[in-house]
């Protein structure tokens, strides 16, 4: 494998087509590495003074077959593009292309002497054990462990519900019935493409706004993933030709003629990351926020799905619907010589 080091906003687009086939066919696929979700990001951050250094490995035949797309700050700490908003950040290549892609990098950053520090956080299992593999020492680091949650979907609706206890599956049912007695029939669709797609997003982002004023908890919120410019990052991540259609939808559960609830989410092969998610408050004692959940869970397993990505934070409603917890490091080296 050939791997070349790409410094420049036109070479790293001209990947493009490359970059998508290769999301559709390897295992190691992420929203996070996905084109429309890194030049989106790239996009809405490159006036910090970002520059790329992004690796491309190609085959024989010059064939895309490994990515690893990398950003320099004007410090000269090294990043993967996307760092500040993805869950994981993972490498765009199979297990035996790993390590040499991971090398490459390490070198290439370490003669250039201007990249003094590789900073990955949330590091995903596959690329940690590669790093660690490169024989770094005292140069590698892990300064912070963030926890997440996933479930793991059986074949059935009924199993699922097996699954939960008794407690669970009777206050699931109490909370939806005392819901659609009082506001009316619930309904939940999932809003993948088309022309739809845009108004359902800013929908979701009106309610996302709105709820956390309403809990009084917005400052609790980064600068970075609230108001104007994380709303423009998700809408262009909809709607920009780098994206396919595939990539990201809204889940919608009403009551009534009332928006209950609404999810951001991203699909890659057979799993789906809840990525953002919001309900109304005025709700909230109908548990508006597991029900959405639950709906959405319903709906995966319909679709053939596997795994549902809850991402980051290990909050309590997670774990009662299921889910089971992992940890990603976050690791930081020194490119010395």
């Amino acid at each position: 494998m050939r791997v070349d080091l790409l410094c420049t906003e036109q070479a790293v687009d001209a990947l493009l087509p490359g970059w998508l086939d290769l999301a559709h066919a390897s295992a190691a696929s992420t929203p996070y590495n996905h084109p429309g979700w890194v030049l989106s990001w790239w996009r809405q951050r490159r006036h910090a003074g970002l520059s790329w250094r992004c690796f491309a490995g190609s085959d024989a035949d010059g064939k895309l077959v490994a990515l690893l797309p990398l950003v320099r700050y004007p410090d000269g700490v090294v990043r993967f593009a996307g760092h500040d908003l993805h869950d994981s950040a993972e490498a765009l290549t199979d297990r035996d292309r790993l390590q040499r892609l991971w090398r490459a990098a390490v070198v290439e950053l370490q003669r250039s002497g201007n990249c003094p520090v590789l900073d990955l956080p949330t590091l995903g299992d596959r690329d940690a054990a590669g790093l660690n593999d490169l024989g770094l020492g005292s140069c590698l680091s892990v300064y912070d462990i963030d926890p997440g949650a996933r479930l793991v979907l059986p074949s059935s609706w009924p199993d699922y519900l097996d699954g939960l206890t008794a407690s669970r599956r009777k206050r699931m049912r109490a909370e939806r019935r005392a819901l659609e007695n009082d506001r009316g029939s619930a309904r939940f669709e999932v809003i993948r493409s088309g022309a739809d797609i845009a108004g359902a997003i800013g929908e979701f982002w009106e309610l996302r706004e709105t709820s956390w004023h309403q809990r009084g908890r917005y400052d609790e919120l980064a600068d970075h993933v609230r108001g104007a410019p994380m709303r423009a990052f998700v809408m262009e991540l909809a709607t920009t030709a780098d994206c396919d259609a595939d990539l990201m939808a809204v889940g919608r559960l009403t009551a009534g003629d009332a928006l209950a609830g609404a999810a951001l989410l991203l699909f890659s092969g057979d799993r789906v990351w809840y990525a953002m998610c919001a309900f109304a408050p005025a709700l909230a004692k109908y548990g508006p926020g597991r029900l959405l959940l639950s709906e959405c869970v319903r709906a995966s397993i319909e679709t053939g799905l596997t795994v549902i990505e809850l991402g980051r934070g290990v909050e309590e409603y997670k774990f009662a619907l299921g889910a089971t917890r992992y940890e990603l490091p976050s690791v930081r080296a020194a490119m010395t010589p």
